[in-house]
């Protein structure tokens, strides 16, 4: 990878993995630090990030999730049988659903609790630029607490832009902004989508009739969504307001999930 986009210039920095629990382990905080290394080792012109969801590695390491150091020095495949009667393993789809049930504040405000500081600060220290995951709460106070800190927001809700550009604006070491999700995708199916009264309530994966996410700034067919034109408004990137319009009929309930802003469209009728 290193080796193929050397010199594209719109290659700015590394990513060593987005939501991977393990960095609230030790072996994982080791890991981090030895993959940092070795891109430095290949390119000591860039720096090196990971995606942490904050609130998420502290259920990790209080054995609420797929990976722990125990877990993985069971090998023998009885042992895991074993363990996974004991307790299910829980991974990417369960914390989507939770935070679909409870909201974004719910993930936003649970990385503020000091555990999520303790099970993350060490992977961070690894690094050199903190990959924050929906951790936008933490940037003020971890600025302060860490002076050598740099914060990226790898993993944002579109509902945030403003929020991220007026701190950015003002802390210099907040570099940047991911949002989940830029552009809509096959998978994850439902989370982002706006779904008529009229229909059943049923998980978002099991409405009939989906395929992608339904969320993200610009659509499956590569067309700039409501979410994009008020990015482009909170970052001061337009000289006057744009202007969207809400469909009137028929009448719709908004997603379950967290990563779509509105169902208004780029319209003007």
């Amino acid at each position: 990878m290193v080796d193929k986009d050397y010199n594209h210039p719109s290659v700015i920095l590394y990513s060593t993995g987005n939501e991977v629990s393990e960095t609230a382990q030790p072996k994982g905080i080791a890991l981090t630090g030895e993959m940092t290394e070795y891109l430095h080792s290949l390119d000591d012109t860039r720096p090196v990030t990971c995606g942490v969801n904050i609130f998420f590695n502290f259920l990790s390491s209080i054995g609420f999730g797929v990976y722990s150091d125990d877990k993985a020095d069971k090998a023998v495949a009885e042992q895991k049988k074993e363990l996974e009667k004991k307790k299910k393993p829980v991974g990417s789809e369960f914390y989507n659903t939770l935070a679909t049930v409870l909201g974004d504040k719910t993930m936003k405000f649970g990385a503020t609790l000091p555990p999520c500081d303790w099970k993350t600060r060490d992977a961070f220290a690894n690094m050199d630029i903190a990959g924050y995951n929906y951790g936008i709460y933490r940037y003020r106070h971890d600025l302060k607490k860490y002076p050598d800190r740099l914060i990226l927001g790898s993993e944002t809700f579109c509902a945030d832009a403003y929020a991220f550009w007026k701190l950015a604006k003002q802390e210099p070491r907040i570099i940047g902004d991911f949002v989940w999700a830029g552009i809509d995708y096959i998978g994850e199916t439902g989370t982002g989508r706006w779904g008529y009264l009229d229909y059943p309530s049923q998980p978002p994966s099991d409405d009939p009739g989906w395929l992608t996410s339904g969320g993200g700034r610009i659509n499956i067919l590569g067309d700039a969504t409501a979410e994009a034109a008020y990015t482009r408004v909170a970052f001061a990137l337009e000289r006057g307001p744009i202007l969207a319009v809400r469909p009137v009929a028929p009448v719709k309930k908004p997603p379950v999930g967290a990563w779509s802003l509105t169902d208004a469209l780029m319209s003007w009728s």
